[in-house]
């Protein structure tokens, strides 16, 4: 019986042992000490913080290419497409054999390649004793005496967590597309006026588009006067921005969401949430309602459009891809134009606009005034035709554009403006009707608050005209308020619509479509459903149901705070 109880006892001492250096080879940590190192041949050497939410390690960017890097952990161990939020180093990624991160006796954080080259490093020297610490926040920290030397919060690239402070050193740099994690073209950053900024930096040019370039920062809403230079996100989905730009996220008081705010390769500045790891990521808030209006998206010589829910680039008509695999470059031309007036010809496609790139803005010009003088250019790609309303209910007027670049063009319904492209007199090139937008989306947006759509259920968005239409004129006013003043009409189909133009629309477009928005989300007894809206440069309208003779009564004379607070 002795002899069996020893038995017993030594198979429980070696299955013990084996149980511990099994953990031991598996279980992650969350500080690296003074002379450590990791290594990208082994998948274990991972830090993982505290609460299980972030993990830093190497991360496979192509094929035997690595970054050392920081993302959001995944159940089971999950290594490919993870959803990383900071990388040390994009731009020179090294071997998936023999490469270390060394944190060396002086202090220094360094990188090395297989050929024990220096890639990158913190650039740290102390004579304390330090450690490499992965914070709860995502936030990577060296770390001597309790004096942080250097953290991965003050470096990002193209991600912010919450509490991460952006500032005057900040910038936030775009990856070139979802699987190639080099620098793109877009960059997030504080303006030498102390604006946060969205910059288009692409092949050839570059250029601001957010906010929008045609308002003053008075009229965008920001203010300049505050030089701090610094933003963040706080846990609880509110960013706050020392320019006075500020935004809550859908699921706004959720301290347990899992939050990023991130500049997407296609240049719009998004924040993604979810609840827990596992689940997939949702967009919580977005720049950019309308992603064609981002400079670049789809290149020189193309046109944006929406469709089905997304956006579309297209070659315009006489000119093709210059790389197929990626619309950044856009398109070149299958033609060469001849300088001799009678030698070329123009092609109309309606309903669009081209931002910049003008040889001039000129008034009062008919038609072919614009064209002729576009036929004087040599270099005059094209024409954009606008034509121009006050809002007062004199006629408008025509505005000539002659453009010398044809970039940045997108077509949405409604907008009062024709593209003339110009073309060789003998070619055969034709622009064929290709969507309806009568029934498109004029909003790509995968928000979980709304989607902007031309259903019945849903906002659809009227043309200044079909308004102006509507209400006659806007010469039947059945209310007035701080916001600004309520007209009937009468639509096509014979329903009775409220429409309120809103007062001293200065506000930029994307701004306003989050009022829309936010507006949409409400649901009372005591409030009136929102139909529509109406968004052109400086005109700016809610499109309302009428409901039992509310309009009549003049319910939209109350300011709309008291009847939220009435609500």
């Amino acid at each position: 019986m002795k002899s069996i109880a020893i038995m017993l006892t030594m198979h429980l001492i070696i299955l013990s042992l084996l149980l511990f250096l099994k953990l031991s080879s598996t279980s992650a940590f969350d500080t690296v000490n003074q002379g450590s190192s990791l290594s990208v041949d082994e998948p274990k050497d991972i830090i993982v913080s505290q609460n299980g939410m972030f993990c830093a390690g190497f991360y496979a960017v192509g094929e035997n290419a690595y970054s050392f890097a920081i993302w959001f952990s995944e159940p089971n161990h999950q290594t490919k497409n993870l959803t990383l939020v900071w990388m040390a180093n994009r731009e020179q990624p090294v071997n998936g054999k023999g490469s270390k991160l060394h944190l060396l006796h002086n202090g220094n954080l360094i990188l090395r390649d297989t050929d024990a080259f220096h890639v990158w490093s913190t650039n740290t020297v102390t004579l304390s004793s330090v450690h490499l610490i992965l914070l709860n926040t995502g936030n990577l920290v060296l770390q001597g005496n309790g004096v942080t030397l250097w953290q991965s919060f003050d470096f990002p690239t193209d991600t912010l967590l919450p509490q991460q402070v952006f500032n005057r050193h900040s910038k936030l740099i775009c990856s070139r597309s979802e699987t190639n994690k080099s620098s793109g073209f877009y960059t997030l950053y504080f303006d030498n006026d102390n604006i946060l900024r969205i910059l288009y930096d692409g092949p050839e040019v570059s250029s601001i588009f957010w906010p929008d370039p045609w308002l003053t920062d008075w009229d965008a809403k920001r203010a300049g006067y505050n030089n701090s230079k610094v933003a963040v996100l706080d846990t609880l989905g509110n960013f706050s921005s020392s320019d006075d730009f500020n935004f809550m996220t859908s699921d706004y008081g959720d301290a347990m969401m899992q939050r990023r705010l991130r500049l997407d390769p296609d240049g719009n500045l998004r924040t993604y949430s979810r609840k827990q790891s596992g689940q997939n990521w949702y967009t919580s808030w977005q720049a950019k309602s309308r992603p064609c209006r981002i400079h670049g998206v789809c290149g020189v010589n193309s046109l944006c459009s929406y469709y089905s829910n997304s956006v579309k680039c297209a070659c315009l008509p006489g000119y093709k891809m210059k790389n197929p695999q990626d619309w950044a470059y856009g398109c070149e031309p299958e033609f060469t134009l001849s300088c001799n007036k009678t030698a070329s010809r123009f092609l109309i496609i309606t309903n669009v606009e081209l931002y910049g790139y003008d040889y001039g803005i000129l008034t009062n010009y008919t038609l072919e005034q614009c064209k002729d003088l576009c036929l004087q250019l040599c270099n005059c790609k094209g024409i954009q035709f606008t034509y121009v309303k006050d809002g007062t209910g004199i006629p408008g007027t025509y505005s000539c554009y002659p453009k010398m670049q044809l970039r940045n063009a997108y077509r949405i319904p409604y907008f009062n403006a024709d593209l003339h492209l110009k073309l060789p007199v003998n070619s055969t090139y034709t622009y064929t009707e290709s969507m309806d937008d009568k029934y498109k989306l004029v909003c790509s947006s995968n928000l979980k608050t709304v989607t902007l759509a031309t259903s019945y259920n849903k906002f659809r968005e009227g043309s200044y005209s079909e308004l102006k239409r509507a209400t006659k004129s806007f010469s039947q006013e059945i209310g007035r308020g701080a916001g600004g003043i309520v007209y009937k009409g009468v639509l096509l189909d014979q329903r009775i619509i409220a429409v309120k133009r809103v007062k001293e629309a200065n506000q930029g477009e994307e701004e306003f479509l989050a009022e829309v928005s936010s507006i949409g989300r409400l649901n009372h007894k005591n409030l009136i459903e929102l139909y529509g809206y109406c968004v052109e440069r400086k005109h700016q309208m809610l499109v309302y149901r009428e409901r039992f003779g509310l309009y009549s009564r003049g319910v939209f004379g109350v300011d709309f705070a008291l009847r939220c607070k009435t609500a």
